[in-house]
């Protein structure tokens, strides 16, 4: 209570804190508590072939924790404006400590862990969001820089695993994990 005072009298009067609530909708917005990552990505894959022998481009994703995440019914799109581009089946589990892959091949009818969009070896981005939309993690990037290992592998991936810096990396390492640095930086 702030107590003022004039001349003869006291005037008291109490100050409250304002509390300003915006909300679009009804319900709560509940914060994500997922912490799968984008960990490595390749739109500019040659050797690495899916099972019916295509080199594809591929995504692949990072769960840090012990328990597995079901990521049915979660997003991933090569765009951030258009998050809602591919909803995951439940064959999108990625395993405590360990990884999803996923093939970037815009051939969906391959399997359940082919989605419909490829991606650009020129400028691009992958981004995963959950079930309200909400962006969970997102890496955009520009165009894969020139082949200095002598092979056509380039990745784009992140060190150390989950949390680090992406770098350009010539020799990827798809459904393995991408350590605390490449082990031939891309020039």
């Amino acid at each position: 209570m702030l107590q003022l005072s004039l001349g003869h009298s006291n005037l008291c009067f109490a100050i409250t804190p304002i509390i300003l609530v915006l909300a679009c909708g009804t319900n709560p917005v509940a914060t994500p508590s997922v912490s799968v990552r984008i960990n490595e990505v390749s739109s500019s894959n040659h050797d690495y072939m899916d099972e019916i022998g295509d080199t594809d481009d591929w995504i692949e994703l990072y769960n840090p924790n012990a328990e597995a995440v079901d990521l049915t019914g979660y997003f991933l799109s090569d765009s951030h404006s258009k998050r809602f581009k591919v909803e995951l089946t439940e064959a999108a589990v990625v395993p405590g400590n360990g990884l999803l892959f996923l093939w970037a091949d815009g051939e969906p009818s391959q399997g359940p862990l082919h989605v419909n969009f490829k991606l650009s070896s020129v400028r691009d981005g992958v981004c995963l969001s959950n079930p309200e939309g909400y962006t969970l993690d997102c890496v955009e990037f520009g165009a894969v820089p020139p082949y200095t290992a002598g092979t056509e592998d380039t990745s784009l991936a992140r060190f150390p695993d989950g949390f680090g810096r992406f770098e350009w990396c010539n020799i990827s390492s798809p459904e393995e994990l991408n350590g605390t640095a490449c082990s031939q930086p891309a020039q």
